[in-house]
């Protein structure tokens, strides 16, 4: 019976892409953790913070423990969560510099490529995180992952829908972030059927 409930269990990685430890972007993955469906099993990443600035005299004499650490996490993983705020119409450079970290150097086994990967973020203004999305596809495409079309979570005016504990009160927002895990299931079972080339 434990064999089965551990076969059944389906590990998800989760990188918050803030460095502050009240961000709203960590306050969603805390509210996505929570909501996450039984049989999910959510453990946060290395701190993107704790992942050096990319550099490939460093990456060739060795990697760096926290980018081995994380990306053996990544290796591990069922799926990849994003949740990552936006600054200056784009993905945060700490966000980019840890996902380069993970292909670099060349030629060498990249654990993201043909994982299943999805994408929230949250911010104050009216567009939620959509401009940051749009380029981490466009990076996590060099990298052969399997992205999530749908559903999209762009939480705009975050600050409006957490209350002082940090806790999502919005449930619009909580009714997506549930669908959001229902369609998560589903993609990893159809990537999982798609042969590796």
């Amino acid at each position: 019976m434990a064999a089965e409930r551990a076969q059944a269990q389906t590990r998800i990685l989760m990188m918050c892409g803030s460095l502050r430890r009240e961000s709203l972007n960590r306050k969603l993955m805390n509210a996505a953790t929570k909501l996450a469906p039984p049989e999910c099993i959510c453990t946060e990443s290395v701190g993107v913070g704790d992942i050096p600035h990319l550099s490939e005299d460093v990456a060739r004499a060795a990697q760096p423990a926290a980018v081995k650490h994380f990306s053996d996490q990544i290796e591990v993983a069922d799926a990849f969560i994003i949740v990552a705020p936006e600054y200056g119409h784009g993905m945060p450079g700490i966000v980019k510099n840890a996902i380069d970290w993970v292909g670099c150097p060349q030629p060498m086994p990249n654990p993201l490529r043909f994982k299943p990967v999805a994408l929230m973020g949250a911010s104050v203004g009216n567009f939620g995180t959509m401009r940051c999305q749009l380029q981490l596809r466009q990076v996590l495409l060099f990298h052969e992952c399997y992205v999530m079309p749908k559903p999209e979570i762009y939480v705009s005016r975050a600050q409006e829908r957490f209350d002082v504990r940090g806790n999502l009160i919005d449930q619009p927002t909580v009714d997506l972030i549930k669908d959001f895990w229902a369609s998560l299931l589903k993609f990893i079972t159809m990537t999982r059927r798609v042969p590796l080339v």
